[in-house]
């Protein structure tokens, strides 16, 4: 096996096609059926064959795809912005490329969010109050029924955040 055929998806995909120096080719579902005709007859390329974004084939046109890339004997490199993409491709692929992108909470801390509500005026309504802890940070909440307002508060929120 040469390397090929090669699945790059989602970050992976969009910083490969910065670099490529070749064309990329969009297909859509109505478009396969000419794109697959054509390239068919092709027995090499200098270049490998780029096809973007497979995410955006139904699964049966991904299907008419998947036995053109076992039947060619082109490089052939596939690019996605989703994972959306049948298992037969994907068991077929030289190469998946993924670039796992980490993902960080909206929410603030259960210290940082008490230090917010530390600021708010002791007179506000419960219900506002419990609304803006919502919004800081769920878990704060859970944290306030569970210590209350024992005398280590701070200190308890601090080891539980950290």
């Amino acid at each position: 096996m040469n390397g090929y055929p090669r699945l790059y998806i989602g970050k992976a995909a969009q910083e490969l096609k910065k670099r490529v120096q070749f064309p990329v080719y969009q297909i859509t579902k109505e478009t396969l059926t000419e794109f697959i005709s054509y390239y068919s007859t092709i027995p090499s390329m200098k270049f490998p064959l780029v096809i973007e974004d497979l995410a955006y084939l139904p699964f049966d046109s991904q299907s008419n795809l998947l036995k053109f890339i076992e039947d060619s004997k082109l490089n052939i490199i596939l690019l996605s912005s989703e994972d959306q993409i049948l298992s037969t491709i994907l068991s077929r692929m030289s190469l998946v490329y993924k670039i796992k992108e980490q993902v960080t909470s909206v929410f603030n801390t259960p210290r940082q969010a008490q230090e917010e509500l530390d600021k708010i005026d002791t007179d506000t309504y419960y219900l506002t109050y419990v609304k803006k802890q919502m919004q800081l940070s769920p878990i704060s909440y859970y944290y306030d029924q569970y210590i209350g307002n024992k005398p280590n508060k701070q200190k308890l929120l601090q080891l539980i955040s950290d």
